[in-house]
C-alpha cells in the first residue's frame, strides 16, 4: 500500500509541468497529453503498473486508487477550467472519477491480456473517455485568453489546478 501511494503522489507531479501548445486545442487535447503522460509515468515505473492496474497490490491498494481516481476527477474539472472556458456542470467530480476509471478498465485490461499497455488499447481508452465527456461537455470551448497570450509570446503554460493533497489510505 505505501509502495502503491508513492506512485500515486507520483502522478499528482505530471499536472505541474508545463503543458505544450499542441495539447491546449481543445479539452480533448489537453485529456490526450495528460494520459500520455500518466502511460509514460507508468513505463518508467513498472511496479505502478503491475500494483494499480494489475491488481498486485490487494484491496486496501485497490481502494486507495479509486480514492486517488475521485481526487483526479475533482482536479480533472479544475484543470480544464483552468485551460479553457469551461461550461457549468452540475457534479464535475462525479463525471471525471467516471471518466478516470472507464479509462483504466481499458488500460487495465490491456495489462491483463498483454501484460503491457498496448497502442490499441490506449487508444481505446483516450476514444472511450473523449466519447464519455461529449455526452456533458460541448465539442469545443474557448482557451483561456491568458494562455493564448503566453503561447504568442512563446512563454510556458502551467495550470495551476492541480491535485495538492496527499494520497492516503482508505479508512477501515
Amino acid at each position: 500500500l505505501g509502495l502503491a501511494q508513492r506512485y500515486l503522489r507520483g502522478f499528482s507531479e505530471l499536472t505541474r509541468q508545463p503543458v505544450p501548445e499542441r495539447a491546449l486545442q481543445g479539452w480533448q487535447s489537453l485529456m490526450r497529453w495528460d494520459l500520455d503522460q500518466a502511460l509514460a509515468y507508468y513505463h518508467a515505473h513498472p511496479a505502478a503498473l503491475k500494483l494499480l492496474l494489475g491488481g498486485y497490490g490487494g484491496m486496501a491498494t485497490r481502494q486507495a486508487n479509486n480514492a486517488f481516481n475521485r481526487k483526479i476527477g475533482r482536479s480533472t474539472y479544475h484543470r480544464l477550467n483552468a485551460a479553457f472556458h469551461m461550461p457549468s456542470l452540475r457534479d464535475p467530480v462525479q463525471l471525471f472519477h467516471v471518466n478516470i476509471e472507464l479509462t483504466d478498465a481499458i488500460l487495465t485490461l490491456s495489462y491483463l491480456e498483454h501484460g503491457r499497455l498496448t497502442d490499441e488499447l490506449t487508444e481505446e481508452a483516450h476514444r472511450a473517455s473523449v466519447a464519455y465527456c461529449r455526452l456533458y461537455l460541448p465539442e469545443h470551448v474557448e482557451l483561456r485568453e491568458e494562455h493564448a497570450t503566453a503561447l504568442a509570446a512563446g512563454a510556458p503554460v502551467i495550470l495551476r489546478a492541480s491535485l495538492s493533497e496527499d494520497v492516503e489510505a482508505p479508512a477501515s
